[in-house]
């Protein structure tokens, strides 16, 4: 499941919420604050979800707050402010710029797999720089102002539309998908990726919509159902695109994490009645 971790730390990062103590003037103050802020630089309003003490900010002298859009109750926005109240950093930016390249990334996606589902996350470490405040601009325009980012591209499809009965899985055939998928991406300009191809039981691959409209995503959408023991990802592997539009993986690291995930295929393909 090594393909899937950087994006559920990612994603972890930005969903804890470090509420603060009630009647906690200076939590209560800094909140005000920290939303006037984000309200003057973006132009509409937010709502304060918690803020707390200083547990893996970008240094000692931050608080850390999770907030979101009043448009958007679906939307978590990480941000920080200085323990003098006087500066803040915010993920806001990052945030929407992935939700805007949804829809481009997911048929490109759709060109590899037909019943391909996207979800996209900027993963660029520290927070956005207060300058930057274009909400409009492309992911192409984003890299360059945030070389240091990795946008994590994760695609759902139907497991039962690519694995067999009996757990098995044309692995040469999705590999050579991968490729494509990756050349195009890197013709679009879609590079510094991290893309995860999530082989997804079918029963929860038709929750996807919902899943998207849930609190934190899909990534704790489905996990929250895997914690029942059930099977939701039915296999998966990923690859890494370069900032020069290559793969990182070799060929045999994703045989690798094919074979990691036989057992897993082999149980769902059980559960089915396809293996005996």
């Amino acid at each position: 499941m090594n393909f899937l971790g950087k994006k559920a730390i990612a994603v972890m990062m930005m969903t804890v919420l470090l509420l603060g103590l009630p009647g906690c003037v200076s939590y209560e103050k800094a909140g005000k604050k920290l939303l006037r802020f984000l309200e003057e630089k973006y132009g509409e309003e937010f709502i304060l979800e918690g803020i707390g003490g200083g547990y893996g900010t970008m240094n000692n002298n931050t608080l850390k707050a999770v907030v979101r859009p009043k448009r958007d109750p679906t939307m978590r926005v990480m941000a920080e402010i200085t323990k003098d109240l006087k500066q803040v950093f915010d993920n806001y930016l990052a945030v929407v710029v992935a939700r805007n390249n949804i829809p481009e990334v997911e048929a490109v996606a759709k060109e590899i797999w037909p019943d391909a589902r996207v979800h996209l996350a900027n993963d660029m470490g520290p927070y956005a720089s207060t300058k930057h405040t274009d909400l409009g601009m492309t992911y192409q325009e984003f890299i360059q102002l945030y070389p240091m980012n990795t946008l994590l591209v994760d695609v759902y499809v139907d497991a039962d539309n690519y694995i067999n009965p009996d757990g098995t899985m044309d692995e040469e055939g999705e590999y050579e998908k991968y490729k494509t998928f990756m050349d195009r991406m890197v013709e679009k300009g879609y590079i510094s990726a991290f893309v995860s191809i999530i082989y997804t039981n079918p029963v929860y691959y038709a929750k996807f919509d919902e899943a998207m409209k849930s609190e934190y995503g899909p990534t704790f959408y489905y996990d929250d159902f895997e914690k029942n023991n059930e099977i939701v990802l039915v296999t998966g592997n990923g690859f890494k695109i370069t900032g020069k539009g290559t793969m990182y993986e070799r060929k045999d690291e994703i045989d690798q994490t094919f074979e990691i995930w036989r057992e897993r295929r082999e149980q769902y393909a059980r559960q089915k009645g396809g293996v005996k």
